[in-house]
């Protein structure tokens, strides 16, 4: 007795060309936003935008240096809770600054890769 396969083998036919479908789109967007990327960063406003991106975050990082040094300090019971739930919050900032600031890269970097391969 032999099992009929063909039914498994056609799905997964049709699955690795759907998939194949879903990689050349990726790989078309990403091409297409490289494109567009290049066009941002040689942009004055771009470089206008970091500036304040930065001074943001440098301002984010001093205040959660100071909030560090008071939850070090003396703060106890309540006021230690609300410093430390602060000082989270600006962690959770300062990450989503850099991440800002390193996302250009990243996405050229991996445009790079992808239309090498």
């Amino acid at each position: 007795m032999t099992v009929d396969y063909s039914d498994v083998l056609a799905a997964r036919a049709e699955k690795a060309a759907a998939v194949a479908a879903v990689r050349q789109t990726h790989r078309e967007t990403l091409q297409a936003v490289a494109v567009r990327l290049e066009d941002l960063l040689t942009d004055d406003a771009w470089g206008v935008y970091t500036t304040l991106l930065e001074q943001t975050r440098a301002t984010a990082q001093a205040q959660l240096d100071a909030l560090q040094e008071q939850i070090l300090g003396d703060a106890v019971g309540e006021d230690l809770i609300k410093l430390k739930l602060h000082a989270a919050y600006c962690r959770g900032e300062l990450e989503a600054f850099r991440v800002a600031l390193a996302l250009p890269a990243q996405v050229h970097a991996q445009a790079a890769a992808e239309g090498a391969a």
